[in-house]
């Protein structure tokens, strides 16, 4: 009698330790599955935060774009006048102001540049995928700058090129967006 007892007692503890055996591991799995759940949703979160930078940066740089274009187009202008001044040589005072007006326009063509250099290292910050898109993005920023802004040849930018530009970044949101959404669907 004593040893079913014995038995019964034992298989009962044995049972209880491989429960709570279990149940602990259980916990500890759920803790782990919590911990790699709140790092996805925190990278997730950094991911949209970063999209939203990049919008932000690309948005600022167009607009420094246009910027520059309005600035170019001012300083073309003022040089034919200066020039036509230059031309006619009658009035000193007239090509000394003339002269100060381009001084102040390539003044604030070069503080441009500058805000657009700024805005295209932010912008190259937040491209750092090898995506087909963020490769086309970093090489038309490249392109417009070098065959527009260069010393060599110093205009706007076409319109056009600004539209390509600005559908392309559409394009690389979609796909940034979608790319997010399959990732935390899975």
């Amino acid at each position: 009698m004593w040893s079913s007892v014995l038995s019964g007692l034992f298989s009962g503890i044995i049972g209880v330790l491989g429960a709570v055996y279990t149940i602990t591991k259980t916990d500890e799995r759920q803790e782990v599955s919590l911990k790699v759940q709140a790092t996805n949703d925190l990278i997730y979160r950094n991911q949209i935060e970063w999209y939203g930078k990049l919008r932000v940066s690309i948005a600022e740089l167009i607009s420094q774009f246009i910027h520059i274009n309005m600035i170019i187009e001012n300083l073309n202008y003022v040089e034919k006048e200066t020039e036509k001044i230059r031309l006619n040589g009658n009035n000193r005072q007239e090509m000394r102001n003339a002269i100060d007006e381009l001084d102040g326009i390539e003044r604030e063509a070069k503080d441009s540049l500058i805000k657009i250099q700024t805005q295209l290292t932010l912008v190259n910050l937040y491209l750092f995928e090898n995506s087909k898109e963020e490769n086309y993005i970093r090489n038309k920023l490249s392109e417009l700058i070098n065959t527009y802004y260069s010393p060599k040849s110093f205009k706007p930018i076409p319109e056009f090129e600004l539209n390509l530009l600005v559908e392309k970044v559409r394009e690389l949101l979609k796909h940034q967006q979608t790319q997010l959404i399959d990732k935390i669907s899975k």
